[in-house]
């Protein structure tokens, strides 16, 4: 919902875009520009953390099959497994 303040004027706050596309400027900056502590956070960022945190733990492997759906071994006889593309569009 819109916030007001005390005069019923609708407040604007500052946001954070997320970028959709990298720049140069993005492999300029060391990791540590990209990493924010727990303890900094507001309880509405910890509980946007816990939220994503739970998204992620609920991420399956792709399986590799083949056609006929048997899954496809690697060469110690282990299932193989492939990254799956996450559509960072969607879930903004």
């Amino acid at each position: 919902s819109v916030r007001l303040d005390e005069g019923g004027v609708e407040m604007t706050r500052l946001v954070s875009r997320f970028p959709l596309c990298w720049t140069r400027e993005h492999f300029d900056q060391p990791k540590e520009y990209y990493l924010t502590k727990e303890e900094t956070m507001s309880p509405e960022e910890l509980a946007g953390l816990e939220k994503l945190q739970a998204f992620v733990d609920g991420f399956v492997p792709a399986r590799c099959v083949n056609r006929a759906g048997n899954p496809i071994l690697d060469a110690k006889g282990n299932e193989r497994v492939e990254k799956r593309l996450i559509n960072t569009k969607e879930l903004l």
